[in-house]
């Protein structure tokens, strides 16, 4: 009886509510940063106060003198407050930062525009670019803040990372950056699913083929080694296929061609080869030469052309024309046909501009 009281105990107290209320946060504005200038005493002449007393010109340039002096740190500052604002943003697994060096105007200084020039105190952003763009190569910095994240999982890309490096050099770091991005966004899965196995307790045909129902083990191999489908499908559909084409005594011509989801050529080879070695090692360059371009430099690049009303016949005379190279994003060559679309040529050099591969399908009318 004693024991069926304590397990009706036990049983009224397990419906109970045991959620813990979590104490609400404060929320601090981390980035806002005051001069140092100002906290210094008065008799120092830099505070929003400026000189008290006898102002005399040596006085003037002594003050001027330390204000300079102090800017340098007051600047350090400012910029370590700012990247303690941005730290939730830099350690994100999503990476929609576009750089990842930032800073902050100095402001209520005293006298500050005799002391700087060139100094944008309306746009953080534009200042940031100017003191730390060419120091902040963000691909490589985001790819260092992924493998800290990955690291605390004891967890590591660093084969798959050697092995594109020395395939495709520097132009590897996006594909590789996205890579670590969906190994870490998916993570929750991977880690608690790395023993489960296959469900072979279902039979539909949305569960046998063509179905995310694969092992917990072969998920995760296929994000430490960057394959983006990793469900159960036919292989051999591959978007990339050799042509070959009999020409007579027993003698062919080889061509390749690229397509994509939906069957579309989106790459082409331009040349006929007569072995086929050759055709496959032009397919390897031009998939080379386009994916060593930045996507960000070529979307800026698309953005830049002006295809407003006034401007969309200009725009397709400087493409046809293209002089001083306005036609060229790095291995892409932008070319306009009779009809005003323009279409994508792959170059093997930029100055010697030999064209290796062709983009035929219209990818936008100009008029």
């Amino acid at each position: 009886m004693k024991l069926l009281k304590e397990e009706e105990v036990l049983r009224e107290d397990a419906r109970q509510n045991k959620e813990l209320n979590l104490p609400q946060g404060t929320s601090y504005d981390i980035a806002n940063y005051a001069t140092i200038l100002n906290e210094f005493p008065d008799t120092y002449g830099v505070g929003i106060s400026g000189i008290i007393g006898n102002q005399n010109p040596e006085r003037e340039a002594l003050a001027k003198q330390l204000k300079g002096y102090l800017l340098f740190f007051d600047q350090i500052l400012a910029g370590y407050f700012k990247h303690l604002e941005k730290v939730k943003e830099v350690l994100s697994v999503n990476g929609d930062l576009k750089r990842t060096y930032f800073t902050q105007a100095l402001k209520n200084i005293k006298g500050f525009e005799e002391l700087v020039s060139d100094y944008d105190t309306e746009n953080d952003d534009q200042l940031t670019d100017s003191l730390y763009e060419e120091l902040d190569n963000s691909v490589e910095r985001r790819n260092e803040v992924l493998d800290h994240l990955i690291s605390r999982f004891a967890e590591t890309f660093s084969d798959y990372t050697f092995l594109m490096k020395s395939l495709y050099g520097n132009s590897a770091d996006e594909i590789v950056l996205s890579n670590k991005e969906n190994f870490l966004n998916e993570y929750t899965s991977l880690s608690k699913d790395r023993g489960l196995g296959y469900n072979y307790t279902l039979f539909s045909d949305a569960d046998i083929w063509n179905t995310s129902n694969i092992s917990g083990a072969q998920k995760r191999i296929a994000r430490l080694l960057g394959l983006k489908d990793y469900t159960q499908r036919t292989l051999s559909q591959s978007p990339v296929s050799i042509i070959k084409t009999p020409i007579g005594n027993n003698k062919y011509t080889y061509t390749w061609k690229i397509k994509d989801a939906e069957g579309n050529i989106v790459l082409s080879s331009v040349n006929t080869y007569k072995i086929e070695y050759v055709a496959t090692k032009n397919l390897n360059e031009a998939i080379y030469q386009t994916i060593q371009i930045d996507q960000e430099d070529l979307k800026n690049a698309l953005d830049a052309l002006k295809e407003d009303d006034e401007s969309i016949a200009d725009t397709i005379n400087q493409l046809r024309e293209c002089k001083e190279n306005f036609c060229l994003i790095g291995n892409i060559k932008i070319r306009v046909s009779l009809n005003d679309n323009f279409y994508l040529e792959i170059v093997d050099d930029p100055v010697k501009q030999n064209v290796i591969a062709t983009h035929k399908k219209q990818i936008l009318i100009l008029i």
